[in-house]
């Protein structure tokens, strides 16, 4: 992204949740069809977020930045994607495609719940909470 994005208008909030017992973890384990995911991946209200451009391009898409309407477009195999800085949706293909939380920003890097963008890369996502792990 060679634009700078505003961090005063789309910084979200972290809070992370975990059992007093147990030490507390803030990077859950991502694995993509049984391989290790080496990008950046954070736990926020029980929700993992992954930056978008690293996720995506990690898949084969390709990913701009358009700062006149402030929207990230991520295309892949006839499929495109268009999400802002503060969303709780997708637009993807001409329809809209709502999820639990909103991306953010943080350090001019837009984060996506994982669920929302790896659903439409075709991938169902569960949670292993004994290994404190996201499968695709």
């Amino acid at each position: 992204m060679a634009a700078a994005l505003s961090a005063a208008t789309c910084l979200g909030a972290f809070s992370v949740h975990g059992a007093a017992a147990q030490p507390l973890k803030t990077a859950p384990e991502i694995t993509i069809d049984g391989d290790r995911y080496e990008g950046v991946a954070r736990l926020s209200d029980g929700i993992t977020y992954v930056k978008l451009r690293e996720f995506s391009e990690g898949l084969g898409a390709k990913v701009t930045w358009n700062q006149q309407t402030g929207t990230a477009s991520i295309t892949k195999d006839g499929l495109t994607l268009k999400v802002g800085c503060s969303d709780d949706h997708l637009l993807t293909n001409g329809y809209y495609l709502w999820f639990n939380g909103r991306t953010f920003v943080d350090g001019e890097r837009i984060y996506i719940p994982l669920r929302a963008i790896g659903s439409v890369f075709g991938y169902d996502t569960k949670w292993d909470e004994s290994s404190f792990e996201a499968k695709l």
